[in-house]
């Protein structure tokens, strides 16, 4: 076999091998992690936008976020940091529809699971590897939960709204 051969199967068999590490580090990505032979050593991975019930139109993004780099997290405090973390923005327009501005008590998943950082100015989780599948389960349920108040809102809206319209009616008869 030629020497470059040699070093391209030395380079994949190594890359596979981490791979695997890092899908048994983080088993609720293992087929993707498997499947793209991702070493975790990227500084960019993308996961996709959905989980379970909850599409995240923003997506499930790992990456590394360094102090005094292009890729910081946004208002953490802390001046020194160099970490691998996966982000998830909550965008509530996106996940309820139009005008609905209302968060549902999304900030309460950071006492329910251990985070890196919570961005509650942009509705931003930053969590590490070990927790995200918890931190996973814990905001789909929070989303079935908020869907619940979203329709309940959405009936008390529309039932005020048909009060007024027949206050108005009732009254042109007068």
């Amino acid at each position: 076999m030629i020497e470059i051969y040699k070093k391209e199967l030395k380079e994949l068999k190594e890359r596979m091998e981490k791979a695997e590490k890092f899908a048994n580090k983080i088993p609720i990505f293992k087929n993707i992690i498997i499947e793209r032979k991702l070493t975790g050593e990227e500084g960019y991975i993308d996961f996709g936008s959905r989980y379970k019930d909850i599409y995240l139109a923003w997506g499930i993004k790992r990456c590394n976020y360094a102090s005094g780099t292009n890729r910081t997290i946004t208002n953490y405090d802390n001046d020194d940091y160099n970490v691998y973390v996966f982000s998830i923005y909550f965008n509530s327009l996106d996940l309820f529809g139009d005008g609905i501005y209302n968060n549902f008590g999304l900030e309460k998943i950071k006492d329910k699971v251990k985070v890196f950082f919570y961005d509650g100015i942009n509705s931003t989780y930053y969590v590490e590897d070990e927790h995200i599948e918890k931190f996973l389960e814990e905001v789909n349920k929070w989303y079935l939960e908020a869907k619940k108040q979203v329709t309940k809102y959405r009936n008390e809206q529309e039932i005020k709204k048909l009060k007024e319209k027949l206050a108005e009616l009732e009254n042109k008869g007068e």
